[in-house]
């Protein structure tokens, strides 16, 4: 017998049947960072057009690249933040400026969504 709940559920478990990007098909795509604080950033890929992928997060995203695998690409901008992990989260302690060069220095030309904010 389990206990009685009381309050609302700290969260709630969704199954789902295949991933929302699973590897089908071509691999080729986009990374891309948003900011999301000062500060902060998060790593991301999409099959399309990167700011579609990102609508979400406010203030969308600031810089894209694209990619021949955006798996592995996305993988290994999180090896090379790992030290700057924020515990618990999909988020990074980098300046938009860093970001913008660690992703220049890996992956050639870089689009930065706008330009001015850097």
């Amino acid at each position: 017998m389990q206990p009685p709940r009381i309050g609302k559920p700290i969260f709630r478990l969704e199954m789902q049947s295949e991933a929302k990007d699973a590897r089908t098909g071509s691999t080729e795509g986009w990374v891309y960072l948003v900011k999301a604080g000062q500060g902060m950033a998060k790593v991301g890929r999409a099959r399309n057009a990167p700011r579609g992928a990102a609508r979400d997060w406010k203030p969308n995203v600031m810089a894209y690249a694209a990619v021949p695998d955006r798996y592995e690409a996305e993988t290994m901008l999180h090896q090379l933040l790992a030290d700057r992990r924020v515990v618990g989260s999909k988020l990074y302690r980098i300046s938009a400026a860093e970001a913008v060069t660690l992703m220049r220095d890996h992956f050639g030309e870089v689009r930065v969504v706008p330009p001015s904010n850097l």
